[in-house]
């Protein structure tokens, strides 16, 4: 669903909950309890991107995730050998054409 095909009454209360956030992290609490209601989990990770890469960044909010979850992704990230790392990927001219290339397709 694209924004411009969503329900009007849900796009009213996602710009109200970042209209009233005074705060990154009650922004990133308003939108998860809209979001919530529209499409259900049982645990979310949010995090804001640098625009030109899309890549995750401070700030973040971890919502109802087993203890040490994040830290192994991250830890796999920044400290084990990759092929395929997200600094790596965000440096190529196509990121997704990247990771094809890197992996041979597989």
């Amino acid at each position: 669903m694209s924004i411009a095909t969503a329900d009007p009454r849900i796009v009213e209360r996602m710009e109200r909950a970042c209209s009233r956030a005074t705060t990154v992290e009650e922004l990133f609490a308003a939108l998860s309890h809209e979001v919530n209601k529209v499409v259900p989990f049982d645990g979310s990770m949010w995090f804001g991107v640098d625009p030109s890469t899309v890549l995750a960044v401070a700030p973040a909010r971890f919502e109802a995730l087993d203890d040490g979850y994040c830290q192994t992704f991250w830890d796999g990230e920044f400290h084990e050998p990759d092929v395929a790392l997200y600094r790596d990927l965000a440096r190529q001219p196509t990121p997704a054409a990247g990771l094809r290339e890197l992996t041979a397709d597989r």
